[in-house]
């Protein structure tokens, strides 16, 4: 990996590879030299790409626990195996995050706990509207799967 600056031997691969608790040889490149991406669709259908330093055997529709900016989440696999240079620059940037673990039967069985959760969020929320002189329309409310996080569209 080059890098922009002049200090002749950052060891750039070495850093990512501790930030991500990930040896540089299993850094997730392939032959080409391009990292395989697994994509995600998250509960708030936005889809993400995530990397599996671990090597979990995914396929499309499991259901997986991944790395987000403030916890963690739960998301469903699309794709196991997208290659791009713009994502490989991505994570080389430490923009792209860890796919953890696969989902268990009780994190899906959790995910009833954070509608009820996302219930009573939406109710309070429409509570407050009258409050305020404007006019808003509330689409959904999604809670991040480790309750750091509630999201209203």
């Amino acid at each position: 990996m080059d890098c922009n600056k002049k200090c002749n031997g950052c060891h750039s691969d070495e850093i990512i590879s501790r930030e991500y608790n990930i040896s540089p040889s299993s850094n997730n490149k392939k032959d080409d030299g391009i990292r395989d991406f697994v994509e995600i669709e998250m509960r708030s259908w936005n889809i993400q790409y995530y990397v599996n330093p671990n090597n979990i055997k995914l396929n499309p529709d499991d259901m997986v626990i991944i790395e987000v900016e403030r916890g963690q989440d739960i998301g469903k696999v699309l794709h196991t195996s997208i290659k791009g240079k713009e994502l490989d620059n991505q994570y080389e940037q430490g923009k792209i995050m860890n796919i953890i673990r696969n989902a268990t039967e009780n994190d899906i069985t959790n995910l009833d706990e954070l509608k009820a959760r996302e219930s009573l969020a939406k109710a309070k929320f429409m509570e407050s509207l009258p409050k305020y002189p404007f006019e808003l329309k509330l689409l959904d409310t999604i809670y991040q799967y480790d309750g750091n996080k509630v999201t209203f569209f």
